[in-house]
């Protein structure tokens, strides 16, 4: 589920072009598969029950404490990617985040003269800031690549910040381009009608999403006994802190963890809430935010990364609050909660904003140009 927005991308262009997705193999996965129409090729890189560093979101986490379990893969990795660019059998390498894909797909495309891009999405961007060694190998990769997109401003400022100076016409190679929406899936009905104080997030477990600022900040709408319910779907190492920490603030009966859902069922769940918060730090864009305003939720987000490219703080197009900032995010949750009138303005402005941006056709035709395919 948290890979679905690839796949999304992918399926909007197969007219234009054929793709093969090579990606690492995890247990109880096939070897050669079909993912709706798209043919899916993973690799291997230990026995399966150590494959436990993709589909995790945590990949970085494993260089110090799994230095040897990493090397295999990123050596696995790049094996398979030369041994498929080498066989003449594609016209182009698309490497989906710089690391490890983009550095596979360089070393493939230095072997076999298929022409690199390379789509970034946001914690690969970050690492660049985080490790020295990482700008070297990073401008390498870059430095490869006949074209770069990225998710948002914020990310393409974060790129050319990092290794611009390494790296000739960085800022002439890249090109802003968020992922595509299913607005046919995404998408209002005025005949449902919202449960009243309903406030959804849709995420990655992990601490730099700072689902727990969100939680304590509903404590104090408890306090201050306003009427809500909170519901958060996803996956990810920090679901038994956060458990906990809903326990230990007396918050069971209001706020939820639910394990995530297929698409139409999550439009669905949003749809029925009113309010869309993702509060996390150094977001490459924040998808969910822009599906949820397509289904109608007022929007509240967090002054950091991509998300101010969805959220620009005019009070038109949602909410911003401080990151980490739980007083702030009180605040704002408690002002659209007791002003049913605001609220019910705001979610239709935010409605309104999603459905000039995000058209899917305008996006695509986008990716087209940078593939050259179409």
């Amino acid at each position: 589920m948290p890979g679905v927005f690839l796949y999304n991308l992918l399926d909007g262009l197969r007219d234009h072009a054929r793709f093969v997705v090579l990606t690492p193999h995890d247990a109880g996965l096939k070897d050669h598969d079909e993912v709706g129409d798209i043919e899916v090729r993973r690799f291997h890189y230990a026995p399966d029950y150590r494959e436990t560093l993709a589909y995790r979101g945590e990949m970085q986490n494993y260089v110090k404490s799994a230095p040897l379990s990493v090397l295999r893969f990123f050596l696995s990795f790049k094996s398979e990617a030369v041994r498929m660019a080498e066989s003449g059998e594609f016209d182009l390498i698309w490497a989906h985040w710089w690391i490890p894909a983009g550095w596979a797909g360089a070393k493939a495309a230095m072997k076999s003269g298929c022409p690199l891009i390379v789509t970034c999405h946001g914690t690969d961007i970050y690492l660049l800031k985080k490790y020295a060694l990482l700008q070297k190998i990073g401008s390498r990769v870059f430095t490869a690549a006949e074209r770069i997109t990225v998710v948002s401003s914020f990310l393409k400022d974060n790129l050319i910040n990092s290794i611009g100076g390494k790296v000739n016409d960085l800022s002439d190679k890249i090109s802003i381009t968020p992922l595509p929406i299913d607005t046919n899936l995404f998408s209002f009905d005025e005949n449902v009608k919202p449960v009243s104080g309903s406030i959804i997030t849709a995420s990655r477990l992990t601490k730099q999403k700072n689902l727990d600022v969100l939680i304590r900040s509903t404590k104090r709408l408890v306090t201050d006994e306003v009427s809500f319910t909170l519901d958060i779907y996803g996956s990810g190492s920090e679901r038994k802190n956060l458990e906990v920490l809903i326990g230990d603030l007396d918050l069971g009966d209001r706020v939820r963890i639910h394990s995530p859902v297929p698409q139409r069922e999550l439009a669905d769940r949003y749809r029925k809430s009113e309010i869309a918060v993702l509060v996390s730090e150094r977001e490459g864009f924040g998808l969910m935010l822009p599906e949820a305003m397509l289904c109608g939720c007022a929007a509240v987000g967090s002054r950091s990364g991509g998300i101010t490219d969805i959220v620009t703080g005019d009070g038109k197009d949602g909410m911003l609050v401080e990151p980490g900032d739980v007083d702030s995010l009180y605040s704002v949750l408690k002002t659209l909660l007791t002003d049913r009138e605001r609220l019910s303005s705001l979610r239709m402005s935010c409605l309104s904003a999603a459905r000039q941006r995000y058209l899917t056709d305008a996006i695509l035709e986008t990716f087209r140009h940078v593939l050259q395919i179409g």
